[in-house]
């Protein structure tokens, strides 16, 4: 058996997200991982807790300066190539088929890491949203070696937790084994593989059982925000930062889930020193893959192409829950045009009430680029104003 990934660096203590820097205002959850803090601007300090029948658990997206609290697992993860048995070889048959996802976030705050799984010869690649939210460039490399490629999101649905990439000028790569989640009941071995720590190289794996299906965790942040997952998996294998993305496979190396969160905290855990992992069943997954290449029609959450933004960064200081303070404007951005100015407090977006950067993420997301929307603000003075903007498309991915 290989030898585990090394430790993760000293964590950070949890912070809300009234701290980050935002030069786009995305929309989406606010979760953002580890971040890998360049010179000025600061970094992105978001963490948010995830809140599941009295658990805290997270997503588990992975970066290089630890600022989401997260349970340390010991001797959980093995290298692929160095695990035997019969499971861990029908798990070894997908390596060929994990890419290790790193996106650049917007506005040089940071670099993410997370897990993907490639899910057609042509290069398309299923992924957590969280994974990708925020990211200006994103690139992959398959079994963490060999060539690394540029990425594109075909399109995501920030409410499920799914996006879809493209790998550009591949072609014959191998896929992941599709299997029927809906088949999967409580006790059943799993393996949940990916990019523990975001660290690279070889996949890693945690085998453990299914501990309960059709589970509803609910994102709750430091500002009131509230998102929830529902229909998830639940189980004992230990996942970590990083393994957000990667393939959760049964005993027959088949595909059944998608790694997304995994519980935190001090006295909240339960089936003892494993706290419990969630993963999204992987024919919620798919439906949204099939949405998604339709043009996201049908579905009220999915969007293509790139997302919509308003052009704000956001203040790294609280204003008590009565706005988000705009620490700067992107020159010939929607909010540039209506006259919104740094040092305004915007209010509401969409007919929305907004109180944290999390909050006015989560309003823009429900919109696409090019729908008008009203956005209030008040300025330095103390005057209220209002305003009909037409969102525009960020950044590419």
């Amino acid at each position: 058996m290989a030898a585990e990934p090394p430790a993760p660096p000293p964590l950070g203590p949890w912070q809300d997200d009234s701290s980050g820097y935002d030069p786009w205002a995305y929309g989406s959850w606010g979760y953002q991982p580890w971040m890998e803090p360049p010179p000025p601007p600061p970094r992105r300090t978001f963490a948010r807790g995830l809140v599941a029948l009295l658990l805290i658990v997270v997503l588990v997206t992975g970066a290089t300066a630890g600022v989401i609290v997260l349970i340390t697992r010991q001797g959980a993860l093995s290298s692929l190539g160095g695990s035997s048995g019969a499971t861990s070889s029908a798990v070894a048959q997908i390596d060929q088929a994990v890419v290790d996802v790193t996106s650049r976030l917007a506005g040089g705050q940071g670099i993410a890491a997370g897990t993907g799984m490639v899910i057609t010869s042509s290069g398309e690649v299923l992924t957590n949203n969280h994974v990708i939210a925020g990211a200006d460039t994103i690139t992959a490399q398959i079994d963490g070696a060999g060539p690394v490629y540029t990425a594109s999101v075909v399109g995501d649905d920030p409410v499920n937790d799914v996006a879809l990439l493209q790998l550009q000028g591949v072609s014959g790569l191998p896929t992941v084994s599709v299997g029927d989640s809906s088949s999967l009941s409580v006790g059943q071995q799993v393996t949940a593989i990916g990019n523990a720590l975001g660290q690279g190289g070889p996949p890693t794996m945690s085998q453990g059982t299914v501990t309960a299906v059709n589970q509803t965790i609910t994102v709750s942040g430091d500002q009131g925000q509230v998102e929830t997952l529902t229909g998830l998996i639940e189980m004992d294998a230990p996942i970590q930062q990083g393994d957000s993305g990667g393939p959760l496979v049964d005993s027959s190396g088949k595909v059944v889930g998608m790694d997304t969160a995994a519980e935190v905290g001090g006295g909240f855990r339960r089936h003892g020193p494993s706290a419990a992992g969630y993963a999204i069943p992987l024919n919620n997954a798919m439906t949204v893959v099939r949405q998604i290449r339709q043009g996201g029609g049908g579905s009220s959450t999915v969007q293509t192409g790139s997302p919509p933004i308003l052009g704000v960064e956001v203040s790294t200081s609280a204003n008590g829950g009565s706005g988000v303070g705009v620490a700067g404007v992107e020159p010939g951005s929607p909010a540039e045009q209506a006259g919104i100015a740094a040092g305004d407090v915007i209010t509401a977006l969409g007919g929305k009430g907004v109180s944290s950067p999390g909050t006015l993420r989560t309003a823009i997301r429900t919109h696409r680029a090019g729908d008008r929307v009203t956005v209030a603000w008040v300025d330095a003075g103390g005057q209220q104003h209002s305003a009909d903007v037409q969102l525009i498309s960020g950044p590419p991915a």
